[in-house]
């Protein structure tokens, strides 16, 4: 059983890879923050390739969303807890890592992929994903806070629905 604390790590790790999908028009289908053997909080969603796309920008461009999605989880999870230990994102980084080499997500002066051009890109990237997460907070918090008082499991429409009541479109602030 997880501690409070963590619990609420969790939710704000899960609600921030959610709501900067939801805001990079990127879909997901269930979020949780109830462990399994695998993880201690999850989003599920399609893979890069699921996506029907016409041409390679159009993939590297849906790939470039899906790796900030990535990071903005421990970017939200962070912004809630400053000294949350970064060694618990590995899977997210190593995702965004794998999808960055599997899709191109790279600059072109990039010698070879994890060079130290491309390693500063994918902080540019996070960068961007802390910016996002900033932004976006109060959904983030409204999120993690339904997520910790009800079931700890949603669909994608269930959050959007209540991302609707609270924060009509165009409006950010509570």
């Amino acid at each position: 059983m997880m501690h409070l604390q963590e619990q609420k790590r969790t939710a704000h790790h899960e609600a921030g890879h959610a709501v900067i999908r939801l805001a990079n028009g990127l879909d997901f289908h269930t979020l949780t923050i109830i462990p399994d053997t695998d993880s201690i909080g999850r989003v599920r969603w399609s893979t890069v390739m699921d996506y029907d796309v016409e041409t390679k920008r159009e993939r590297r461009a849906i790939a470039r969303s899906f790796i900030i999605a990535l990071y903005a989880g421990f970017e939200a999870e962070r912004q809630y807890d400053p000294a949350a230990d970064a060694t618990l994102s590995a899977n997210d980084d190593d995702a965004a890592f794998e999808i960055s080499q599997t899709c191109g997500v790279l600059p072109r002066t990039a010698s070879y992929v994890g060079d130290d051009v491309h390693i500063r890109y994918l902080n540019r990237l996070r960068a961007e994903a802390r910016k996002l997460v900033r932004i976006e907070w109060p959904k983030i918090v409204y999120l993690a806070e339904a997520l910790l008082a009800g079931s700890g499991t949603m669909t994608r429409a269930e959050v959007e629905a209540l991302l609707a009541c609270r924060f009509p479109v165009g409006q950010r602030d509570a």
